[in-house]
């Protein structure tokens, strides 16, 4: 009998997780907090988080199982947390070198609970794709969580995503299209302003350079790059991927990624002022065209998310239909698949680095601290 390629993978993935789960009694009660930088962490729509290292090999170091609906988001944390969502609210981890325990749940949100971010002075902030759930923010008190504010906003139909930046200001991408510029003041949020590129196409991924750029990646097939200063925001440019885009990626050393919904992933660079692409990688395999006007369910790549290394390019990408997670490796100028990990049974919506702090370029908030 022969197997398809997406039936081996899911068939590793279950050994693997097998195997983790077999390995809960007998962890020991205390464990090390996990403190190198070479994980990746992926969460998907079978409602598990899986922690990868990569030595040159994907290899699980641990699986998160406990959770219920689907986890949409995923976050380390350079302390060695880990915060993740699900269908019920936001949990936090702590991560050993094997296992993870859970330190607190926040349950004031539900439904498609997703956009998690955090700051630099210990807050923690969540959303909702369903409507008028509002973006929550929440601190620890005494070694429980509670919340501190929810912003709301008229027609508040849901969102997506948000980032945080080192000044303290937070982006939030709506459903509607929109984009949030928020700050707190006297433990209040206020909107600062409202920014849209002119469509209600749904804004999939807002992040930060930490040089006063703010990325906008939308469905309406662009990436838009726009200068954030005191007052309304300026585009400096606009990039059109050729599909909708659902992830995006920035490195200190100004490389920009996109990931698209035709499987796709593609590197820029700044020209002049102007977004020039490089490369272009596919990373799922289909027959035919992938659809523009909507979801290829069997084909999307969702997120991808790039190394801070000024020696190296390399970078991790996830998708649909396959479900794998790919390490893509720069060589000559040319993206080669380095590795894949197949441990999810489901769609895997994102894959995030060990220290790629919210929603900022990687490696950036150390120059904050």
């Amino acid at each position: 009998m022969e197997y398809s390629r997406r039936q081996i993978l899911s068939a590793v993935g279950a050994i693997g997780i097998g195997a983790a789960l077999g390995g809960w009694q007998t962890l020991p009660d205390e464990k090390a907090a996990y403190q190198s930088n070479n994980r990746i962490y992926t969460s998907g729509y079978d409602a598990l988080v899986f922690a990868i290292g990569d030595g040159g090999e994907p290899k699980t170091a641990w699986v998160e199982w406990r959770l219920a609906g689907q986890t949409r988001d995923v976050l380390p944390m350079p302390d060695g947390n880990v915060l993740a969502v699900d269908d019920y609210g936001l949990t936090k981890f702590r991560q050993g070198q094997e296992s993870i325990t859970q330190t607190w749940r926040y349950g004031e949100i539900d439904g498609s609970v997703r956009g998690i971010t955090a700051d630099l002075a210990g807050g923690y902030y969540v959303g909702s794709w369903t409507p008028g759930q509002g973006f929550h923010k929440v601190v620890e008190r005494d070694g429980a969580v509670e919340r501190a504010w929810v912003y709301d906003w008229p027609d508040d139909n849901g969102m997506i995503t948000a980032a945080a930046d080192p000044d303290g200001r937070l982006a939030i991408a709506t459903k509607s299209g929109d984009v949030h510029l928020i700050e707190e003041r006297d433990s209040e949020p206020v909107k600062r302003w409202q920014w849209s590129p002119g469509n209600d196409e749904i804004i999939r991924e807002v992040l930060w350079d930490g040089r006063g750029h703010l990325y906008v990646a939308s469905e309406d097939h662009h990436l838009y790059k726009l200068q954030v200063g005191s007052s309304d925001p300026e585009m400096v440019w606009e990039y059109d991927a050729g599909n909708m885009i659902f992830g995006a990626s920035v490195t200190p050393q100004d490389a920009i990624y996109v990931a698209t919904n035709a499987g796709e992933i593609h590197s820029l660079r700044d020209v002049d002022g102007n977004p020039e692409r490089q490369w272009r990688y596919q990373h799922t395999e289909y027959e035919g065209e992938a659809p523009t006007g909507e979801y290829f369910w069997d084909g999307l790549a969702h997120q991808v998310a790039a190394r801070p290394d000024p020696d190296e390019e390399c970078l991790y990408s996830c998708a649909y239909g396959e479900n794998t997670v790919h390490r893509i490796d720069v060589v000559d100028g040319e993206p080669v698949k380095r590795w894949e990990f197949g441990g999810h049974t489901d769609n895997v919506r994102e894959v995030r680095i060990h220290g790629e702090y919210v929603g900022i370029t990687p490696g950036l908030w150390e120059q904050f601290r």
